[in-house]
């Protein structure tokens, strides 16, 4: 038996010092083809503002605290990426930063940037967590309405906390994620390419820190197939996201000439009951139990591989039992078109 003073030496011999730790790949991750944008050591592949920017305890550390800025400044990645798949931990303690993405930096002093950006900030009830917005442009009228992506992130979002950030570019799809939440889900060709940077906002002192900042570029064929009358997808490759079927893998909104989207949707047994009111949805079973079925409001229609279902907008439904259905939904998907009786 291990002591348990044995037991603590033997942690702290194993796990490296302070937040070193958090900035690492699972072998998983490494064969899927991630890599790290911050060794949690030092800012090497990044350039600041020296006075602004540092390392402490495993993070990037962005601070006015000290230094007061005129303009908003940025820590830029000295590598461009096109399509790709970024994860990062964020914790915010006041005002307004955001990760850049697909942006440019523009010559001259102050590390001046434009372009997308996963947007957050403090600010009560007009926070922007789950935001996206673009700096020096269209600011967040690249969204349906100013607070689209906040009003999904409040509900996971963790004041004061460490928050993970997701951003997926693919083509003209942009999809961004907070604590696992799709938070954006949008179609926009301004740009196919450029770098990533982390913002400190002109205004109040501020702090923000980032840590455990992964890529994953994704296969050229995402990027190629943007270019062709075609797409092709492998819906093993999707992120899943949580729906209130299950998790469901889509594909095509980002292809402005096919009026809908296609899903993949595993299906857990606690299904939510849920009605759209604009979307028309085709199910189709690809796998399923004994006992599988489909509520439509009142009635309980059994289920089979093969069966498909037709539901139109206003008809309560949810799907009873385990099963894998292929789903195509006229027009585009729109997340916010989910309503609960």
């Amino acid at each position: 038996m291990i002591k348990p003073r044995c037991a603590v030496l033997l942690l702290a011999l194993v796990l490296p010092a302070g937040g070193f730790a958090q900035n690492r790949l699972t072998e998983e991750e490494r064969r899927e083809g991630w890599t790290l944008l911050f060794n949690g050591k030092d800012l090497a592949g990044w350039s600041g503002d020296p006075r602004l920017w540092k390392v402490d305890n495993g993070a990037i550390v962005g601070t006015t605290d000290q230094a007061q800025i005129e303009q908003n400044t940025f820590l830029v990645y000295e590598k461009p990426f096109a399509d790709f798949h970024l994860k990062a931990d964020v914790k915010l303690r006041n005002h307004n930063s955001g990760i850049q993405f697909r942006s440019t930096m523009h010559p001259g002093p102050g590390w001046v940037v434009s372009g997308y950006q996963a947007d957050f900030s403090e600010n009560g009830e007009k926070s922007a967590w789950g935001n996206l917005y673009e700096e020096r442009g269209r600011g967040s009228r690249l969204m349906k309405t100013p607070e689209e992506g906040w009003v999904r992130g409040r509900t996971v979002y963790h004041k004061g906390e460490w928050n993970t950030v997701e951003v997926r570019a693919e083509g003209t799809r942009l999809r961004l994620w907070l604590n696992g939440l799709l938070t954006i889900d949008l179609a926009d060709d301004k740009a196919q390419s450029g770098v990533i940077a982390l913002q400190l906002h002109r205004g109040d002192p501020m702090r923000v820190e980032f840590r455990n900042m992964k890529l994953k570029p994704l296969p050229a064929s995402h990027t190629a197939a943007s270019a062709t009358p075609y797409r092709v997808v492998d819906f093993p490759d999707l992120p899943g996201v949580d729906c209130p079927c299950g998790t469901a893998r889509r594909a095509f909104a980002d292809v402005p000439e096919f009026p809908g989207t296609v899903h993949v949707t595993d299906i857990s047994i606690d299904a939510a009951l849920h009605y759209h009111k604009r979307l028309t949805e085709v199910y189709y079973v690809l796998e399923c139990g004994p006992g599988a079925a489909m509520q439509l409001n009142d009635d309980r229609i059994p289920l089979k591989v093969g069966r498909s279902v037709l539901i139109p907008p206003g008809v309560r439904h949810r799907a009873i039992g385990k099963m894998k259905v292929l789903i195509v939904v006229f027009p585009k998907f729109d997340p916010a078109d989910e309503w609960m009786p």
